[in-house]
C-alpha cells in the first residue's frame, strides 16, 4: 500500500518522510471543504507528506516517486506538489501529476 511506498522512498532517497495526512473520513473532508466523493484519502490510498530538508529531492520528486512506484510494480499513481512544502501521493490507476506552486 501507500505506506510501503513512503517507506521505500525514505530508504531510496535517504531522507525522513513525515506523513501529515493519510486516511480521512467523509466528515473531516466536509469540514475542510475538499472533495468528498473522489478523494483517494477516503479509501486510505493517498498520503500527504513532507521530506526533511531535501530540496534537491523535492525538486525531482515526481520522477523519483514514479521510479519508486515502478520498482514496486505499481503503475499509475498521482503526485502533487504544494507550495507549503507538502507533497501528495496516491495509488490511482492512471498517472497524474500537478504542481500548485507553479500556478
Amino acid at each position: 500500500g501507500i505506506r510501503q511506498v513512503m517507506m521505500r522512498m525514505a530508504d531510496d532517497y535517504q531522507t525522513n518522510v513525515t506523513i501529515t495526512s493519510g486516511y480521512r473520513s467523509c466528515e473531516y473532508q466536509r469540514r475542510r471543504g475538499v472533495g468528498v466523493s473522489r478523494s483517494m484519502h477516503l479509501r486510505g490510498e493517498a498520503v500527504d507528506f513532507t521530506l526533511d530538508n531535501r530540496p534537491e529531492v523535492r525538486s525531482r520528486l515526481i520522477a523519483l516517486a514514479r521510479q519508486t512506484f515502478a520498482r514496486m510494480g505499481i503503475s499509475g499513481g498521482g503526485f502533487g506538489l504544494y507550495c507549503f512544502n507538502a507533497i501528495h501521493a496516491d495509488t490511482r490507476r492512471n498517472s497524474s501529476n500537478w504542481n500548485w506552486c507553479s500556478r
